[in-house]
């Protein structure tokens, strides 16, 4: 897919798309058997085995998809990786031994930070993680590498229920017919027994009725994805071929097969397009017959599904779990202010959708560090922090409001403290004004509740001449 040009990227997603099998019960969802094509040593992931690349297209046809592939990847990778003790301090030792899983050579493909970034991309797009872990001579994990995960296909399970290895190709949609020219690479998996000096490590999430591999968590936006693929392309064909005129015109003519072409061709040429004529003047002979006009209704559309990407988009970045606020979309934050706004909206969604598959990185970087001889209680994410609170005039306004107490701001003020009896207050505090040890929000709110009755019940008694 990815040699294809701009040109012919349409019919080449098309015929992806045709040979992916969607379940068979128009269910998004891949045919993942593992009984059927018992000559192949590998689980297909999908009825053709395609259906990863099949996404894959997705991403690189809709901005939709491959924007929120970007974005839920850069939350995943954060800012690296940090291994704590049980009192939350961190390890250095572990440190510096994942630093060195991370430097395995002088690539630019080398490092802590493309290490994650490429596996955040996996988990995004294809739903799991894959690794390659480099053995030493002590059989202690020496490096880690990324390993491209949608061109990674499981192997089939043994009598114990292990998979013993996994299996990559460069390219599976021309595998079947050039098998030499792209081989299959076999890798033992990580629960294979025995020494390996290679193993593959394939994290994955729970998905009911899949053993093998994982699934995209976006999957009940897949067909919103496809429609939204072919839009730009209907509108493409709309302005190259749209017919301008109103009319249908017809020619009694003797002409040959050969000038009936090179008509054709002059009339595509004259009517079509862009910058096609909304009028047309012919010529001939009485001998030729007059022509013939009819009326036809409006064919170009190209434009009129704009509505539709923005309402598909949305269902999109719904799918993905992404808030549209921090997609740069336009919402509606209220009197809050729209930093206030993105702050909790980011802590929901870096906690119930980015902490739950970051796990597909800590866990197994955890894992690794400890094999290596260094005890870590807990390895976690630096997570990414999208803007600056303390330049937030409203967000540092709202914080306020919900960390300060009425008598606490009072004091800073140089105001009193409120009693109920009108005397000093008292340092236990028996006297207080009620409202002294409310939040400032809270304060607010309670006097805006109150404000509300007051006004209710003016309009109740308006009409009461002993109101």
């Amino acid at each position: 897919m990815g040699t294809e040009t701009h040109s012919t990227v349409g019919r080449s997603f098309r015929r992806v798309a045709r040979v992916v099998n969607m379940g068979g019960q128009q269910s998004n969802a891949p045919a993942i058997l593992a009984t059927e094509y018992r000559n192949e040593p590998f689980v297909r992931h999908g009825r053709h085995n395609l259906f990863n690349e099949f996404i894959s297209a997705l991403r690189d046809n809709v901005p939709a998809v491959n924007t929120s592939v970007d974005t839920f990847a850069q939350y995943i990778a954060g800012l690296g990786l940090e291994f704590l003790d049980k009192d939350g301090k961190e390890i250095p030792a572990a440190m510096d031994k994942w630093r060195e899983l991370m430097s395995h050579g002088t690539s630019v493909e080398d490092g802590e930070d493309y290490f994650l970034n490429a596996v955040a991309k996996d988990i995004a797009l294809v739903g799991y993680a894959a690794m390659e872990v480099i053995s030493g001579g002590d059989g202690k994990p020496a490096a880690i590498h990324h390993l491209d995960a949608s061109r990674l296909r499981s192997g089939k399970k043994d009598a114990a229920g292990i998979i013993q290895n996994h299996y990559w190709c460069s390219n599976w949609e021309l595998y079947a017919k050039r098998s030499k020219d792209y081989p299959l690479v076999t890798l033992p998996s990580w629960e294979a027994p025995g020494f390996q000096p290679k193993r593959v490590l394939v994290y994955k999430g729970y998905h009911q009725g899949i053993d093998f591999l994982g699934l995209p968590w976006w999957l009940p936006a897949i067909t919103n994805a496809e429609v939204l693929s072919r839009i730009p392309v209907f509108n493409r064909t709309q302005l190259d071929t749209a017919f301008r005129p109103s009319f249908h015109l017809h020619v009694f003519t003797n002409k040959d097969e050969t000038d009936l072409i090179e008509l054709d061709e002059n009339i595509e040429a004259i009517f079509t397009g862009q910058d096609g004529k909304s009028y047309a003047v012919t010529t001939g002979t009485p001998q030729e017959g007059a022509p013939v006009f009819n009326k036809l209704e409006r064919g170009d559309h190209a434009g009129e599904l704009g509505g539709l990407e923005d309402k598909y988009e949305q269902i999109i970045y719904k799918a993905f779990g992404i808030p549209p606020i921090l997609m740069g979309v336009d919402v509606n934050t209220g009197m809050s202010g729209k930093g206030l706004a993105i702050e909790q909206t980011l802590t929901l969604f870096q906690r119930t959708k980015i902490a739950p598959f970051q796990k597909y990185i800590t866990n197994p970087a955890k894992r690794a560090v400890e094999l290596c001889g260094i005890p870590v209680h807990e390895c976690r994410v630096k997570q990414l922090t999208p803007f600056d609170a303390a330049t937030d005039a409203a967000l540092k306004r709202q914080s306020y409001l919900r960390s300060v107490f009425v008598w606490e701001d009072r004091m800073t003020s140089g105001l009193p403290i409120t009693t109920i009896d009108g005397k000093d207050p008292n340092p236990n505090r028996s006297n207080w004004d009620p409202r002294m040890n409310l939040l400032l929000i809270e304060a607010g709110s309670a006097q805006a509740n109150t404000n509300e009755e007051q006004d209710a019940n003016k309009d109740t008694n308006k009409d009461d001449p002993n109101a």
